[in-house]
């Protein structure tokens, strides 16, 4: 019988204090931060408990690509981002050059799921199989252990914080190949997957639901195979993992945008990402085993 895994924090509960500001403090005011779409259900988790633990802070989500999200940050149209990467080469010289205050915390580990049909009999796939369905080179299921059907693939724009890491990781590319189709958010790509027998599509762990399947990913032949669970993700035993983090240009230690990142990394804030079905990374945990 299959074992399967849960992760529990072991710690106990922290609240949010800070100073006095006079208008804001780290549990009093209004900020927006921008999100990366891939993290949008668990920042909305996040932001929902903060509000109804602290009714005198108004927290706006707006939600867009990582990249795009980034580049606001770094122009000054917002002090406050959540993204599911961390900064590129190109963008710390930026932050290098113009003396930019960016700070950065990560509270969460993700997992990229390459996502298939619940009706479809491959369960698992490689780095290089994975690479060639995306770039075009396999195009039929039958090359991958399944029937003999051509492969839908289906990806998200080339500025989210998923694709970008894909590409890097997995396909080595800037670009997937022109048969994949695009989507606009994450909702619309698992709603695609789990309507279509023969699609294939690459989603964060935060959107999945019994609609689709997520596949069991190794490097190579010579690797395990490992699903997206979280305690596969913790122990390093899933390859697609990422961290989710949340960055400022906001230099005060008093407002609320300190006081939302503590919250985050505080028990509080971290038994939320476990119940999403991410990994805590900033709290101690037990993996409990059970039949």
């Amino acid at each position: 019988m299959k074992r399967h895994f849960i992760l529990c924090l072991v710690t106990t509960v922290l609240t949010v204090v800070g100073c006095q500001e006079k208008h804001q403090t780290t549990t009093k005011g209004n900020i927006r931060i921008v999100v990366g779409e891939s993290v949008l259900p668990l920042v909305q988790k996040e932001v929902a408990e903060f509000m109804r633990l602290y009714e005198q802070a108004s927290i706006e989500i707006s939600p867009t690509t990582s990249r795009e999200a980034i580049i606001q940050l770094l122009t000054g149209k917002v002090a406050t981002i959540i993204v599911s990467r961390e900064l590129n080469e190109e963008e710390k010289r930026a932050v290098e050059e113009y003396k930019l205050p960016v700070r950065s915390w990560s509270f969460a580990m993700d997992a990229v799921v390459i996502a298939v049909n619940t009706q479809n009999q491959v369960s698992q796939i490689t780095y290089d199989q994975a690479r060639d369905v995306f770039s075009g080179r396999i195009q039929n299921w039958k090359h991958l252990g399944g029937a003999t059907q051509i492969i839908e693939p289906f990806v998200l724009s080339r500025n989210s914080g998923t694709s970008e890491f894909f590409l890097n990781t997995v396909v080595h590319d800037t670009m997937f190949a022109e048969a994949a189709r695009r989507c606009s958010t994450s909702a619309q790509l698992v709603g695609i997957v789990g309507a279509r027998p023969n699609a294939i599509g690459v989603v964060g762990l935060a959107w999945v639901n019994d609609s689709v399947k997520p596949l069991s990913v190794a490097i190579n032949y010579t690797s395990a195979f490992a699903a997206p669970y979280q305690a596969s993700i913790y122990q390093g035993e899933y390859p697609l993992r990422r961290k989710i983090n949340i960055m400022s240009t906001d230099t005060g230690y008093a407002g609320l945008a300190h006081g939302f990142v503590t919250f985050l990394t505080s028990a509080q804030g971290q038994k939320i990402v476990r119940g999403s079905g991410l990994v805590p990374v900033t709290m101690p945990v037990k993996i409990v085993r059970f039949q």
